[in-house]
């Protein structure tokens, strides 16, 4: 299975992050968003090659001294809980060749 995923622009507002740490963040991220779609999949509702739009998330909190590698960690999490959440909003293959046939909405 192939997975990929685009993050056009990720706002990180309010964090204790510096542009020195962006690379440790962003390897954090993609490392820990591998392990937990292969872990824990998607979600029921996500079709393949689906594309969301944008994806608002909940918020992280960051302990004092926590590192750039444990802040790219919970913002995975974040993120995929986010994808997991907007997938389980989006109707089920049956149902969507429902709505499409002019069925049931």
């Amino acid at each position: 299975m192939n997975i990929t995923i685009h993050i056009e622009r990720l706002v990180l507002d309010g964090l204790p992050v510096t542009s020195h740490d962006a690379g440790v963040v962003q390897s954090a991220i993609e490392a820990e968003l591998a392990g937990l779609f292969v872990q824990q999949g998607f979600g029921p509702g996500l079709p393949r090659g689906k594309a969301l739009s944008h994806l608002r998330t909940g918020s992280i909190h960051v302990g004092c001294g926590a590192s750039p590698a444990q802040i790219g960690d919970q913002v995975a999490s974040v993120l995929h809980h986010g994808v997991v959440r907007a997938s389980s909003r989006m109707p089920m293959r049956s149902e969507r060749r429902a709505i499409l046939a002019g069925g049931a909405e």
